[in-house]
């Protein structure tokens, strides 16, 4: 019994060290194409180092890398970087609204829905940008017109309150039930008291 119970852990423990010897061996890979330029191996470093998958969390680096493949066009990584801007709080002069704005804005204008309802939020709280009701309404309409359910939500938030747009309850409602269908927990709650 004894016997089993220790191959049993050294099995584990093997199979463990093949795990990270892998993952240090991809980690590797990717340093090495990331520094070669290659913008695919760049944007998995950063969300590498965003994230802490096989390194160890290094939100500077992982701006670095996302800024790299960002300022190539990609709009997932000038996502991504915005969201940064915003979110690594624990560096010093990382928040900052108006260049996660900028990116956003890039983002956005390529159909980026997570970026289009971002930015629609910093135009609704004035974070980076001019407080505009109607710039956020324009994007979240962007976002929730491709189907994206937290935008259809704002919307509909939007719709309710008459921010950015005139009160219209059944506008609201339209765009909570798209929201909800989806899953959206708050649109469903707002869908039940509003119906």
């Amino acid at each position: 019994m004894k016997t089993q119970i220790l191959l049993s852990l050294l099995g584990g423990m093997l199979y463990q060290n093949a795990i990270a010897a892998s993952v240090d061996s991809e980690i590797s890979s990717l340093q090495q194409a990331a520094t070669q330029g290659e913008l695919a191996a760049q944007f998995n470093l950063g969300i590498a180092y965003s994230t802490g998958q096989g390194v160890t969390k290094n939100y500077q680096e992982a701006i670095k890398w996302y800024q790299k493949v960002a300022e190539q066009g990609f709009a997932e990584a000038q996502h991504n970087l915005a969201v940064a801007y915003t979110l690594y709080k624990e560096i010093p002069q990382t928040e900052d609204y108006k260049q996660a704005a900028h990116w956003y804005q890039k983002a956005a204008e390529q159909g980026d829905v997570r970026a289009q309802n971002n930015l629609a939020n910093l135009y609704r709280n004035g974070k980076g940008v001019t407080q505009d009701d109607k710039e956020a309404i324009k994007w979240y309409r962007k976002a929730a017109e491709q189907g994206y359910p937290l935008a259809q939500y704002n919307l509909g938030l939007a719709y309710s309150f008459g921010q950015g747009t005139p009160k219209d309850v059944a506008e609201a409602i339209n765009w909570y039930r798209k929201a909800a269908e989806q899953g959206h927990e708050k649109a469903q709650i707002e869908l039940f008291f509003n119906e």
